[in-house]
């Protein structure tokens, strides 16, 4: 019996040693595909099963093109949208962009002013359905101006972590502060976390996601240097937090 669990325990080794996996490159022909760029975003849209693209450092400073690539139709390429309406946002870069019920949420980054760049705090909503663009007026704790953040979507609300807002005039290099957006009574709370409580170091650059209800943040660069490290925020902590808040705020915990 032993020569027999032998073999089946090699057998599955060999299969799982054969298992290949590979990358594919999407090449597009110039027309469609997106101009050369970088410091832009990008996120995927599960309902419509669409990538889009926005903005970002091009060739002549920051631009605001915003693209679409279809998972269904990926040898068609990338298509701007051409016939944009609303209020448009100006060009950026190093801003944070997300999926919500069917609306494109876009926060902040950097964009250019007359002398040198601007740090930027407006919001904005793209409605997919009609191809607008609506400047967000909200209420509440609203972030300050910031680039290189995160913005994760979880439970149809909105994440904003960290980033820099220092654009060498003052201002803190490196943020770890914590904000929610519920797109229903448009209003932003900041997360309140005790002294003594643990949570990540302050960083830009950073990467995070949305991972069932917990916030994941991971690495990016501080006032040290590199980071290379991971912390979990349990959202399901903010209704609370928010409820209580009127009163003696609930003190809500990184892990």
């Amino acid at each position: 019996m032993s020569g027999v669990t032998g073999d089946k325990s090699a057998k599955s080794e060999d299969s799982v040693d054969k298992i290949q996996l590979a990358w594919h490159e999407l090449v597009y022909e110039k027309s469609y595909r997106p101009t050369l760029r970088n410091s832009h975003n990008v996120c995927h849209d599960s309902k419509h099963r669409t990538l889009y693209l926005f903005g970002g450092r091009s060739k002549g400073g920051c631009n605001n093109h915003l693209y679409h690539l279809s998972q269904s139709k990926l040898d068609s390429g990338w298509r701007a949208f051409d016939n944009l309406k609303g209020d448009i946002p100006p060009p950026r870069k190093n801003s944070a962009m997300g999926y919500c019920a069917s609306y494109l949420y876009l926060f902040g980054g950097n964009g250019h002013a007359k002398k040198g760049e601007s740090l930027l705090a407006d919001f904005y909503a793209f409605n997919i359905s009609t191809e607008s663009w609506m400047n967000l007026k909200t209420r509440g704790d609203v972030p300050s101006p910031r680039d290189r953040h995160s913005l994760s979507v979880i439970d149809n609300q909105i994440y904003i972590f960290g980033g820099s807002s220092s654009s060498g005039k003052g201002g803190e290099e490196f943020l770890n502060d914590l904000y929610v957006h519920d797109p229903k009574t448009s209003t932003w709370t900041q997360i309140h976390f005790a002294a003594d409580s643990p949570r990540p170091e302050p960083r830009y650059e950073h990467c995070a996601a949305a991972m069932g209800n917990y916030l994941v943040v991971s690495s990016g660069k501080c006032e040290n240097g590199g980071l290379f490290d991971f912390w979990l925020f349990d959202t399901t902590q903010i209704k609370e937090h928010i409820a209580s808040k009127k009163n003696t705020p609930k003190v809500c915990l990184f892990a």
